[in-house]
């Protein structure tokens, strides 16, 4: 079912992981999704640079870590 609805927003699936692009005022930014056993790994980074990741696991228990750019 999860795949059914990454598809239908716009998300590409390469080596397990499901990735969408954006473009935004501040430039290109990328959402990555890896499924893993119930769990889910989610990434929000601009090139290589993750700027917000939430881990979810079976139970429902969320964690986020956010990053913070200086310029």
């Amino acid at each position: 079912m999860l795949d059914l609805v990454l598809r239908a927003n716009g998300f590409t699936r390469k080596r397990g992981t499901w990735t969408r692009q954006n473009l935004t005022a501040g430039g290109l930014v990328d959402l990555d999704i890896v499924p893993d056993n119930g769990q889910y790994l989610c990434t929000l980074r601009k090139s290589t640079t993750p700027l917000l990741t939430v881990t979810r696991d079976e139970d429902g228990v969320a964690s986020l870590v956010a990053t913070f750019l200086t310029s």
